[in-house]
């Protein structure tokens, strides 16, 4: 996984103090256009319902990575945030989780 401190360092590196940090293909600067724009070609392309945004996919691969039993941690690494917002937000998952474990061993 790129560690995304040096991520940032690549990207500014040879640009002028102005310039966009990051930018497109085209050297436009990103914008929550672009982003929208792709992300419902996305959504269309997948048959998904309309209302399905960037967010409500970030959602749902977090609850995935969750209820597929990685840990916390690495959930939260992946997902770019911390294990305490993963647990606070997620951590009812991973404990239904276990105790539907803990019903089906007997």
């Amino acid at each position: 996984m790129v560690k995304p401190l040096v991520h940032v360092k690549s990207s500014a590196t040879g640009k002028l103090p102005a310039a966009w940090l990051f930018s497109r293909a085209d050297g436009r600067p990103w914008d929550r256009y672009s982003w929208r724009d792709l992300i419902n070609d996305a959504v269309a392309a997948a048959k998904l319902p309309k209302a399905v945004c960037a967010y409500s996919l970030r959602h749902s691969a977090i609850t995935d990575l969750v209820t597929s039993g990685l840990d916390l941690f690495h959930v939260a690494q992946l997902a770019g945030t911390s294990v305490v917002m993963i647990e606070k937000n997620y951590g009812h998952l991973q404990r239904k989780q276990v105790r539907e474990g803990y019903r089906s061993s007997d």
